[in-house]
């Protein structure tokens, strides 16, 4: 999150306390510097979920729902978050 005061507000400084949460703060106007952090991110994002819905199809699978979709997620994040993507 970048330093705007509106971000630093009392509630949400106890809210991120109390849930020990660690928040960075950048300087203003400089987001711009990690935008292409989220880009290769969403790329591979897409890449593997088009596979997927494409895997869907051909199986002709039309049990599809959120279930599914949790478990396609948490294995989509061991094969993008890894330490040369981020």
């Amino acid at each position: 999150m970048n330093n705007y005061k509106s971000h630093l507000i009392y509630e949400f400084l106890q809210y991120v306390d109390f849930h020990n949460i660690v928040i960075f703060t950048l300087f203003l106007h400089s987001t711009y510097v990690t935008q292409s952090l989220n880009v290769r991110i969403f790329q591979l994002m897409k890449h593997y979920h088009s596979k997927m819905i494409d895997e869907i199809i051909r199986f002709k699978s039309t049990s599809f729902n959120k279930q599914n979709f949790l478990a396609f997620f948490i294995s989509l994040r061991v094969k993008i978050f890894i330490e040369s993507n981020i």
